[in-house]
């Protein structure tokens, strides 16, 4: 039997290493991986900042799922089945030492993304994977057999699994010719969007804030429906930026907005708080420091910067803050519990991932094969999959990668 993984990202490279390794009846000749770039894994050495952001040292699989806005019903058996668990003891015992970090993302101890790359390098020295650097132009079906053309050759294959990744991106739209291919064998290919992005502002106080960051705060995100999340964020020198916000971006993926017509973020800057409890703490360190300005008081709660932002959009003079009137602290505790951000737009080419992809529908969730096309499998972002930072991303190609395998050679 021969395979062909079409794609050399995270996906395309754990597949190929699973069909070698769990060949236990010998039944493959030739597993052949195709990438189009120079290297293998060119995305993955990107991811955590150059650390790769291996999985999530979350094991509950329950919890995990609760991290795909998209795909998680489906996702479920692949997940159970080669788990962030299941992912930690393979890297482990290919001799690679993790570490998990206190927000719970899973990174090689050495903080380099090269050594989780030089595992699949390792397992395909032997003598049945072959790696041909070449991108793919064209793939159709002759007979019982699959047909993948390059610029000057043609390969013949039993099965086949589609690896090529998202392919959306702000500045060109639609780049995936995986999903092109999908299509020419009857897929449906649901809408696609940018997922995980910054936000934009064109509001300059906003820009002034850059660097500033919020902790443990509450994000809502208001257009044609409201999408919550609780997280972090990082004010930068265009927007907004940072785990929150990449969250909050995938919920929102689907919604349109821009200058003309933005979205508007509201930012609970103290969510254990309620109102009235900020309201009894405030006047409390008011009479207690009645001279002092009522930047300096707010800034007890929320960053000095940020207070006197608020400051100057409620047109609050900066004076003492036992000359506030009751009516202008009712006004700052509501911005401190709503501070209101308006989203003109994501910021061009900063997407991780794609939201959207191969229908769900068509794909069978145990193996990853299409229910349209016998010997055909997808894995990785390629499907309508996909999650939040902290590992889930990589974890969604493992696991189906690891389904589109145990597929092949059960």
């Amino acid at each position: 039997m021969r395979i062909g993984i079409i794609g050399g990202g995270a996906a395309g490279m754990m597949s190929a290493a699973l069909l070698y390794e769990k060949d236990h009846e010998n039944r493959i000749g030739e597993i052949v991986l195709f990438e189009c770039n120079t290297v293998l894994g060119r995305k993955l050495a990107l991811t955590g900042g150059g650390r790769c952001n291996v999985t999530t040292g979350n094991f509950d699989i329950a919890e995990v799922l609760k991290n795909y806005p998209r795909g998680a019903n489906f996702l479920k058996k692949s997940i159970y089945d080669f788990s962030p668990k299941h992912v930690f003891d393979w890297f482990r015992s290919h001799g690679v030492k993790l570490k998990v970090e206190e927000d719970r993302r899973v990174f090689p101890v050495t903080d380099n993304s090269s050594d989780i790359i030089d595992v699949f390098l390792n397992i395909y020295k032997n003598p049945k994977t072959k790696i041909k650097k070449s991108p793919v132009i064209d793939m159709w079906k002759e007979m019982d057999r699959f047909a993948v053309r390059l610029h000057d050759e043609i390969h013949l294959f039993d099965k086949v699994i589609m690896a090529t990744g998202g392919g959306y991106n702000t500045n060109s739209g639609i780049i995936n010719y995986g999903y092109a291919f999908a299509q020419k064998f009857g897929h449906k290919i649901t809408k696609l969007a940018p997922g995980l992005t910054s936000l934009e502002t064109n509001d300059c106080d906003i820009h002034t804030l850059k660097g500033i960051t919020l902790s443990n705060i509450k994000l809502r995100f208001l257009k044609k429906d409201e999408h919550v999340f609780n997280g972090s964020c990082v004010f930068t020198h265009k927007g907004l930026s940072g785990p929150g916000i990449f969250a909050i971006s995938s919920l929102s993926a689907f919604e349109n907005y821009d200058e003309s017509d933005p979205a508007l973020l509201l930012l609970d800057l103290l969510p254990e708080e309620n109102f009235e409890n900020l309201k009894h703490n405030l006047e409390q360190t008011r009479l207690n420091s009645p001279a002092k300005k009522i930047s300096n008081l707010i800034s007890n709660f929320i960053p000095k910067s940020l207070a006197e932002i608020m400051l100057k959009k409620l047109k609050i003079n900066d004076k003492k803050s036992s000359e506030v009137s009751a009516k202008d602290l009712n006004r700052i505790i509501d911005s401190i519990k709503n501070f209101q951000v308006v989203i003109t737009g994501r910021i061009s080419g900063s997407e991780f991932v794609t939201a959207g992809g191969v229908d769900l529908n068509e794909v069978d969730a145990a193996t990853m094969e299409s229910k349209l096309v016998k010997g055909l499998h997808f894995a990785g972002e390629i499907l309508n999959i996909d999650g939040f930072t902290g590992g889930y991303n990589l974890q969604c190609a493992w696991s189906t990668a690891h389904a589109a395998a145990i597929g092949i050679t059960k």
